[in-house]
């Protein structure tokens, strides 16, 4: 699998961001780009967002069953809970 290396700087990132979050027209050249740095800032950042979120969502399933049933063992159920 390869991953898309940021092609743009942190400075260049920001005036894409303030071109497409500007109400007032820009030129076709700053649109198009604001639209390729934003794509590929996208792209860049797509699986670490992605790996942090798939991380976080087990670790949540884990403490699921300790946050709710942790306080009581009589509200344990028997067996494993089971999430979908």
């Amino acid at each position: 699998m390869s991953f898309v290396k940021p092609k743009y700087s942190k400075s260049q990132i920001n005036r894409a961001g303030d071109i497409l979050a500007s109400t007032s027209l820009h030129p076709y050249s700053e649109q198009q780009f604001a639209d390729s740095a934003l794509a590929n800032w996208r792209a860049a950042h797509g699986y670490p967002i992605n790996t942090f979120q798939a991380t976080l969502r087990n670790k949540l399933i884990s403490w699921i069953p300790k946050f709710l049933f942790g306080c009581c063992e009589s509200l344990r159920p028997s067996g494993k809970l089971e999430l979908e």
